[in-house]
Formats: C-alpha cells, sequence, structure tokens
C-alpha cells in the first residue's frame, strides 16, 4: 500500500500576500519623503536660479500620489532655463517614478517600471 502525504505552505503564502499591500504603500511613502529633501537640491541644480525657492510636496493618500509645487515664478523659469512649469512637473514625476522603481526592485518587486 502506498500512503500520501502533502503538505503546503499556503499559510505563509496567504500571509506574504496580505502584507504586500502595507509593505507597498509603506516603501512609497518611504521613497516620497526621502525624495522630498533631494528634490530641493536637485531642481536648482536642474532649473537653475529660478527653481531655488521652489517647495515640492509630495501626497500620498494610499491610492493616489499628488505633486505641488509653488514658489516657483513660470516668467523667471522661462527666462533662466528656457522650460515651463509643466517641465518643472514632469521632470518631478519622471524623477520620483525612477526612485520608486529602483526601490521596489531592491525590495524584490522587479515587475516593469
Amino acid at each position: 500500500m502506498i500512503e500520501l502525504k502533502t503538505t503546503t505552505n499556503l499559510g505563509d503564502l496567504i500571509d506574504y500576500v496580505n502584507s504586500m499591500q502595507n509593505d507597498i504603500q509603506m516603501i512609497i511613502s518611504e521613497v516620497m519623503n526621502e525624495t522630498i529633501s533631494e528634490l530641493q537640491s536637485e531642481l536648482p541644480s536642474r532649473f537653475g536660479n529660478a527653481a531655488n525657492d521652489t517647495q515640492v510636496t509630495l501626497g500620498y493618500d494610499g491610492g493616489d500620489i499628488s505633486i505641488n509645487v509653488e514658489n516657483i515664478n513660470p516668467y523667471h523659469l522661462y527666462n533662466a532655463s528656457g522650460e515651463s512649469y509643466s517641465d518643472v512637473v514632469a521632470h518631478i514625476e519622471e524623477y520620483l517614478s525612477n526612485k520608486m522603481a529602483e526601490r521596489f526592485r531592491s525590495e524584490g518587486y522587479n515587475y516593469g517600471n
């Protein structure tokens, strides 16, 4: 007679899947906090003196990420760098996206960008 006994790690898998949302939200929040201070020095080097007083606020409500850019004079920005407010926002979006992708890859979530 053959006796067959099976075991699974389904409980561990369920725990892992259930913790993923919290892990992802934590990673996003941490990256956003780190990125704020980096942007304060990175924006003036990218956009010149027009971005010296720029204040960037990143928000995350568990689903959506918001970017708020204040204290940037669009006329001074255009004269100094030839770029517009939307160029600054697009740069911040790309910068944040790259930081997120890098962090997710380092944490083992390496599917796409």
